[in-house]
């Protein structure tokens, strides 16, 4: 099966992975690389590609407010 993996979008994109759904859970895919077996729970991972890029943006604008949060704060902050 297809997936769409999140977890890295804000560094590497949107990861196109051909993964199975393993045989003990019921909604944790893997995949395999390089002889190793990669996990991904669903809070990773989209099955279709409009969801991964509702997701992604959704990581984008909450890393954009706590940026903002962040300057605001340094802002804020006198040495005197």
């Amino acid at each position: 099966m297809k997936i769409f993996v999140t977890k890295y979008a804000l560094t590497q994109g949107i990861i196109e992975e051909e993964a199975f759904l393993l045989p003990c859970e019921s909604e944790i895919y893997g995949y395999y690389d390089r002889g190793e077996v990669t996990f991904y729970y669903p809070s990773e991972y989209s099955v279709t590609r409009d969801k991964a890029i509702q997701k992604a943006n959704q990581m984008r604008q909450d890393k954009i407010n706590f940026l903002l949060e962040q300057i605001g704060k340094l802002e804020n902050l006198r040495f005197e």
